[in-house]
């Protein structure tokens, strides 16, 4: 007789594993989704970054340190410069505009 509620006693047990894999498994996909989109964000941010440090560098490098006789430093063309350097980058796969 002991041998016959053991049986039912460990039949009652079965397919609680299924159970416990579905709970943690909901937050496992969860922490998953947040480390891909923390590392995006991250991604984005060092090309935003790089963006604007080589539209930086553009736009010294057209100054040409003239400033005698009234010249201006040919600031005039620092900012198509910049603005041409930034726009060839792309921030997560997105082209960026001149007006970002």
């Amino acid at each position: 007789m002991s041998l016959i509620l053991r049986r039912t006693k460990r039949n009652r047990r079965d397919g609680n594993i299924l159970v416990l894999t579905v709970v943690f498994l909901i937050p496992l996909v969860a922490f998953l989704a947040l480390a891909i989109d923390i590392g995006l964000l991250a991604m984005a941010r060092t090309q935003c970054q790089d963006a604007s440090d080589l539209a930086a560098l553009a736009g010294v490098r057209t100054l040409n340190g003239t400033t005698a006789n009234g010249a201006n430093n040919n600031y005039s063309a620092v900012t198509p410069a910049a603005q041409q350097a930034a726009t060839a980058n792309k921030v997560l796969w997105s082209t960026l505009q001149s007006s970002q």
